[in-house]
Parts: structure tokens; C-alpha cells; sequence
């Protein structure tokens, strides 16, 4: 049985570090991996995010409640790395000081779900599957590291060097999917008991575990009530992709796996930075470069996102809530100039926009179809003297 797992656990971590690396791989491949975490899972399912992509996560859930910790010891790349690491550790047979340290792993878990309800999963990002993709997909990328991608790559380093100092800190207390699993085992074993005629939990009384949940969940409710919507100043209005829920909710749903980002076949999708504030710090932004945009036969984004915040959608149903809107600067358009452009009227895949004539600017101007345009960005590389921009559709 030893000998089985140790293979599985090594084909799951090729399978994700395979869709980590900048590979052209299918979408439902990159997204499969990313939904086996029954943490993400739950997270989706309680801030109503309800799709096929929950249903790996939930599996492995109800798996949990009949064989103790069985993503942390079949599946999870992360543990398997961690293990590794733990075997070279100098420490693994002496007293720790980690050994002095509680149990965190519940009240983050508790923190997260309290918030998942009211639809902020705060520290949803703490994920070991998140943090194992996001990481070796950022190491990948070594080439063209930013600030953005550098912070991914530091937590999987992280996570080894903390496996050598003090083995089984992050799996036994830290990890919320760790305490998930825990939990899911203490209710089975508590159903079991109750069947018995012990109502008594196996670990602890009911009462002490009531309070942890209690307060756990208040926190994790209350701190949208503390917490302002966005954690800095605003300076831009980040473009999400289609489908994304709605600012604020989007940042806090979002796990930071990076899963669209390394499915997008365009490459418009990107870790982003703090222009909307701290706490959309490596949420997925769209950035038009270098010609690229979002073509209506692509729904990779939302095939793969484990967590709901980018919703599932399909090539039919992609223009019913589209990525943004085009923005002309009209007084500098040549069209208006001098009347001899109109690239963008040529190019526009959707028939988005035509010409009228503008008696206020006493020219001929472009004029958008919002019922048309969806923000996919094509027209802008058209543009001779970069007038045009896609705009988030106001909500």
C-alpha cells in the first residue's frame, strides 16, 4: 500500500508540474488539476460558485470523510515536495520548537469559510494546491520574471525551507486543507459514535469545538464589515476576464493559482499588481499587448478556474457578460482629422462599430454598439495612433 501511494503521489506531482510549465495544454487538463483541492472546493461551493469544476474537489471531499487526510497523503504535490524535503531535514528526530506551536489550521479554514458565506473567502489563497501551481508556474517563467510573479515564486521555497526546519509544521498545523480533511474525519468519526450511542467527539467535547466554529466563522463573516472593499487607493480600473464576479467579490474569491493565466491561448491574461489596491495584489488582470486579444471561440478562463471567480462560461454564452467595452478618444481619432482611417470598423469581428457624423466635432467620428462590443480588444492593434482602449462595462 506504501509503495502504491508513493507512485500515485509521484504521478500527480508530474501531472502538475506538467501544468505548471508553459506548455500548450488543453484547458480541461490545466483546470482538472487545479479543482482536486477539496479546500478550493468547499470555498466555491459556500459562495455559491456551483459547476463541474467543484466536482473533483467535493470527491476527494467525501473520499476525506472515509479515509483520514487522503488529499494530503495521495494527492497533493505540495506534501509530496514537502515530504521530500523533510527526509534531508537535519531536525526530524529531535524535539522542535514547532512542536509548542497550535494548531492554526482550523481557524484559518474557519476564517475562510465564515467569509466564503457572505461571498469574501479570505485567505483562500493559503491553499497548498494554489500555492505548489502558482509558484512552479512562476519559476517557469524565470526568464521574464516581475515583482508579481517573483512573490509567487517564493511560496513553494517557502514551503520546503519550513519542511527542513521544522517537519510537519505546515501539514499538521497550518495548512487549512490539512484542517478541512481533519474536521471532515472528526464529523465521520462523530456520526460513528453517535451510532454507537456516544454522542462524545473523538478529539473534543462538542462545546469547545462550537465556540472555535462560532467565532471563526463571525471573524471571517465580519471582516468585510472592518475591512475596506478595496485595501489602497485605486489608480486604475483593471480589466477582469469575461465572466469574472464582480469587483471586490472577484479579488476575494480569487485563489491566485494562476490557472487562467498559464490556459489563456492569447496570452492576455496576467498576475496583476496593486493599481486597484492591496488586495487585488496577483488577481488575474487582461493586458492587450504586442497585438493579442480575446478571440469569441476561446473560453479557457473559465473552464479552469477551481474557485468560481471567473464563472464557468462557453463560446455561446461568453458575450452575455463580456470582458468590457471600447473607449475611443475621439478628438485625437484620425478619423476625425482628417476622415481617412476607419481600420477599426474593418477589423471589429462583432460589427461593433460604424461611422456617423458628429455635428459637435463636425466630422465623421466612430461610434461603439454596447450591445455589440464586448471588449475583446482586436480593433486596438489596428489603431495608428493608439486612441482606443477597452474599459470595464459599469456594473
Amino acid at each position: 500500500m506504501k509503495q502504491a501511494r508513493q507512485v500515485i503521489r509521484v504521478i500527480i506531482l508530474g501531472m502538475a508540474l506538467t501544468c505548471a510549465m508553459p506548455l500548450a495544454l488543453p484547458a480541461w487538463l490545466i483546470g482538472y488539476v487545479t479543482s482536486l483541492s477539496p479546500f478550493l472546493a468547499c470555498m466555491a461551493l459556500m459562495t455559491g460558485a456551483i459547476g463541474v469544476a467543484l466536482v473533483a474537489g467535493l470527491v476527494m471531499g467525501i473520499v476525506c470523510l472515509l479515509v483520514p487526510r487522503f488529499f494530503c497523503r495521495w494527492i497533493c504535490p505540495a506534501g509530496t515536495c514537502q515530504n521530500a524535503a523533510a527526509a534531508l531535514s537535519p531536525f526530524k528526530n529531535r524535539n522542535r520548537w514547532s512542536a509548542k506551536i497550535p494548531r492554526v489550521g482550523k481557524v484559518i479554514f474557519l476564517l475562510a469559510a465564515g467569509g466564503a458565506l457572505v461571498g469574501y473567502p479570505i485567505l483562500i489563497w493559503l491553499d497548498p494546491l494554489s500555492l505548489f501551481l502558482s509558484s512552479a508556474g512562476a519559476l517557469a517563467r524565470w526568464r521574464v520574471m516581475t515583482l508579481e510573479t517573483s512573490v509567487l515564486a517564493l511560496g513553494l521555497p517557502l514551503l520546503l525551507v519550513l519542511a527542513l526546519v521544522a517537519p510537519g509544521l505546515w501539514c499538521g498545523k497550518i495548512c487549512p486543507a490539512g484542517a478541512l480533511q481533519d474536521l471532515l474525519w472528526q464529523v465521520s468519526n462523530s456520526v460513528k459514535r453517535y451510532r454507537k450511542g456516544n454522542a462524545e467527539p473523538a478529539t473534543e467535547s462538542g462545546s469547545a469545538f462550537g465556540r472555535r466554529a462560532f467565532i471563526g466563522l463571525g471573524l471571517g463573516a465580519g471582516y468585510r464589515m472592518v475591512v475596506p472593499r478595496r485595501l489602497g487607493k485605486p489608480t486604475c480600473e483593471a480589466l477582469r476576464p469575461p465572466w469574472s464576479l464582480l469587483p471586490g467579490m472577484f479579488e476575494s474569491s480569487c485563489a491566485r493559482c494562476g490557472a487562467c493565466v498559464r490556459a489563456c491561448p492569447s496570452r492576455i491574461i496576467a498576475y496583476g499588481g496593486t493599481g486597484e489596491g492591496f488586495g487585488s495584489w496577483l488577481a488575474p488582470e487582461v493586458e492587450f499587448e504586442n497585438g493579442r486579444y480575446c478571440p469569441d471561440s476561446c473560453s479557457a478562463c473559465g473552464v479552469v478556474c477551481p474557485t468560481g471567480a471567473i464563472g464557468r462560461f462557453t463560446t455561446a454564452t461568453k458575450a452575455k457578460c463580456p470582458l468590457g467595452i471600447l473607449e475611443i478618444d475621439h478628438e485625437s481619432c484620425r478619423l476625425v482629422e482628417n476622415g481617412g482611417c476607419g481600420f477599426c470598423i474593418v477589423e471589429c469581428p462583432r460589427k461593433a462599430l460604424s461611422i456617423i457624423y458628429d455635428k459637435k466635432l463636425a466630422a465623421r467620428r466612430v461610434q461603439i454598439n454596447p450591445s455589440k462590443c464586448n471588449g475583446c480588444g482586436k480593433c486596438l492593434k489596428c489603431c495608428p495612433v493608439d486612441v482606443m482602449r477597452v474599459i470595464r462595462r459599469e456594473v
